[in-house]
């Protein structure tokens, strides 16, 4: 149909401005200018996306779909770091905690892999991405774009 969202095919390099196209496709049936979805309904939709990601992932094992599942997701996500929590009541404590699965994530990848880890010292890793923090909000933004194309793609 003309409004149904797209499966995007994987990029091939070098990457290409053309190899947008499919996406933004999508994009306009996403985005509040042209499709009127709002910030929070972007939000629960990236929430909905990843209860079935992490259904596929656990081979059915976690199921927070449906409504039911939904308030499940809810408990145990207020079990982990709801209130009470240092983590879910903190200022910048969830940021860091996101940040925090990410660098585990990683370094199990690398290790699985065969590859050097990255160092554990926060202030080694700060040097090391000292660049990437220089970047305005939009290059920020479009980088994250591509990278989540990438990282969600085969390769």
């Amino acid at each position: 149909m003309h409004n149904d969202l797209k499966i995007l095919p994987d990029l091939v390099y070098p990457i290409t401005q053309q190899q947008c196209n499919p996406l933004l496709e999508s994009v306009v049936k996403l985005n509040l200018l042209d499709a009127g979805v709002t910030p929070i309904q972007q939000k629960g939709l990236a929430l909905f996306f990843h209860i079935y990601d992490i259904f596929v992932k656990s081979s059915g094992k976690i199921d927070y779909r449906g409504k039911q599942g939904h308030a499940r997701l809810v408990q145990d996500a207020m079990t982990f770091v709801g209130p009470g929590n240092p983590i879910g009541t903190r200022h910048g404590d969830l940021p860091a905690a996101h940040l925090a699965l990410d660098f585990s994530d990683v370094q199990v990848r690398l290790r699985d892999a065969g590859m050097p880890l990255l160092p554990a010292s926060v202030n080694d890793l700060l040097v090391m991405c000292a660049d990437l923090c220089s970047y305005p909000q939009v290059t920020e933004n479009r980088v994250g774009v591509l990278m989540d194309y990438i990282g969600k793609k085969p390769l």
